[in-house]
C-alpha cells in the first residue's frame, strides 16, 4: 500500500504488507497488522494494538505508537519526534 502526495489510512482489523507514503500521513487503526511502515514528510500513527512485524521509519515527521502497539523491528526518525504510549519496540529506537 503506498501513495505520493496523499494519505494512507488502514482501517481496523486489516492485514497489509508494506505501507509507504511520501508527503502525507500514514495511520494504522487499532488491531491492524502490517509488514513495515515508511514515510517521508509525514507523520506515522499506530493505533491501539496495531502490529508491525518489521520496522517503522519516517523522515520529517512524527511517529506515535499508541497503547499496546508492537513493532518487531526498529523505530527510526530523522528530523522528527517519537512518542510511545505503552507500546513495545523490539528493535530499538533511533532519532
Amino acid at each position: 500500500v503506498g501513495t505520493v502526495n496523499g494519505a494512507v489510512h488502514v482501517g481496523e482489523n486489516a492485514e497489509v504488507g508494506a505501507v509507504t507514503d511520501v508527503n502525507g500521513p500514514i495511520e494504522l487503526a487499532s488491531h491492524v497488522s502490517a509488514a513495515s511502515v515508511s514515510a517521508v514528510n509525514g507523520p506515522v500513527t499506530l493505533g491501539e494494538a496495531a502490529r508491525v512485524s518489521g520496522g517503522v521509519e519516517t523522515v520529517n515527521g512524527e511517529i506515535t505508537l499508541s497503547r499496546g502497539a508492537e513493532v518487531g523491528g526498529a523505530v527510526k526518525n530523522v528530523n522528527g519526534h517519537i512518542v510511545l504510549n505503552g507500546a513495545h519496540v523490539g528493535g530499538g529506537l533511533a532519532a
